[in-house]
């Protein structure tokens, strides 16, 4: 009886080893799983820091581009200026010459007038004395 009672003993640690056996059968198919999905995350996430990565040398290549389209603006800005200047100067000196050759123009009219007359009236003296 005793090698019954050793035989029931053997069957119920049996049947309890098996039940921990599958219970970490399960556990370990559990763990699996996890690691599984764990590692197809942590692919996602090195695929994802990678693209991330990219975008921003893209956006530091796009900041330094705009930061010379506007410097070439500002540049452009200058020139726009510089040229307006540069006119407005020059049509303040065609005025000032404009302005010295209506002043001669009339300085020679005036001078012209002059002459005529003191020429008419030279012509009008020599006249006289010759008794013309």
């Amino acid at each position: 009886m005793a090698g019954d009672a050793n035989l029931v003993g053997d069957a119920a640690t049996l049947a309890s080893l098996r039940a921990d056996l599958s219970a970490a059968q399960q556990a370990r198919s559990t763990l699996e799983s996890k690691v599984a999905s764990l590692t197809k995350l942590k692919q996602q996430n090195t695929t994802q820091a990678q693209l991330l990565e990219a975008r921003n040398k893209e956006i530091a290549l796009l900041r330094r581009s705009l930061n010379d389209r506007n410097e070439e603006v500002s540049e452009g800005k200058k020139l726009v200026e510089q040229v307006q200047d540069e006119m407005i100067s020059l049509n303040l000196q065609l005025n000032m010459a404009e302005e010295k050759a209506d002043k001669l123009d009339l300085e020679n009219k005036d001078l012209v007038k002059r002459w005529m007359k003191k020429m008419g009236e030279e012509a009008d003296r020599m006249n006289d004395q010759s008794k013309w």
